[in-house]
């Protein structure tokens, strides 16, 4: 087109009249120079954005090279190298929500694994102890019906009920009928499950702090208010 142009303009130079006039052809010309100036820019601004792009990904993909395989190093926790991972694969996602989800599913383990190592000298897991601790500050004989301490110890009925049945065996609880409807079981504790999850209740708290002493009073209670509220969001008050 340029060159067209060009040699339009050399031949309206040399007098031929069969041929645009000089100013008509430098106008052209402009006009094409403009057009090709402005694809140009398009394609150097579309390119600009793709290396923007790649130079944006770069600290991701060389902060996860870096920590290898090892979680933790460079500073920054599993959870966040899994955030890094989908920022730079599925930059599409917002996944901010792994920032507290994941580490709250993440630390499940950590917190499950601590309790039953405390937990272990007594030779109890922790479902069979949440069941024994629940009934023991219920208060009164210490007692509570199956379907209570499902929806407190979060097990499922089938649970529960195996549950109780190898507590029952090892003497640690009691099922009778209930005062008011005979048709009622209440789970009661005896006084040997008493005396073996009055200790393990002090051992399961004493893990519980170690847990959570990395952080100051102050950070633990707001952390702690934090939580509650969303808790109560999503399952209520008691």
């Amino acid at each position: 087109m340029v060159g067209t142009c060009l040699r339009f303009q050399i031949e309206a130079a040399h007098g031929g009249h069969d041929r645009p006039h000089a100013h008509s052809v430098r106008w052209n010309c402009q006009q094409s120079l403009r057009t090709l100036k402005f694809v140009f820019d398009g394609f150097r601004f579309v390119l600009d954005k793709v290396r923007n792009r790649q130079v944006n990904k770069a600290p991701i993909k060389q902060r996860i090279e870096k920590l290898g395989h090892t979680p933790g190093e460079g500073g920054i926790d599993i959870v966040e190298r899994g955030m890094l991972q989908w920022q730079a694969e599925r930059p599409d996602i917002d996944c901010s929500g792994k920032a507290i989800i994941g580490r709250i599913l993440r630390l499940q383990g950590v917190v499950l694994k601590n309790v039953d190592t405390a937990l272990k000298p007594f030779n109890l897991k922790y479902p069979a102890y949440a069941v024994l601790a629940t009934l023991r500050v219920c208060g009164g004989p210490c007692e509570m019906s199956p379907g209570e301490l499902t929806r407190t110890v979060l097990l499922s009925s089938g649970g529960i009920s195996n549950l109780l049945a190898r507590l029952e065996n090892d003497g640690y609880i009691v099922r009778i009928n209930s005062k008011k409807d005979r048709r009622e079981v209440i789970v009661r504790l005896t006084e040997a499950g008493k005396a073996l999850v009055d200790p393990a209740m002090e051992a399961h708290a004493r893990a519980e702090r170690e847990l959570i002493q990395t952080f100051s009073n102050e950070d633990a209670g707001q952390l702690g208010d934090l939580l509650s509220s969303l808790l109560v969001a999503h399952e209520g008050t008691v």
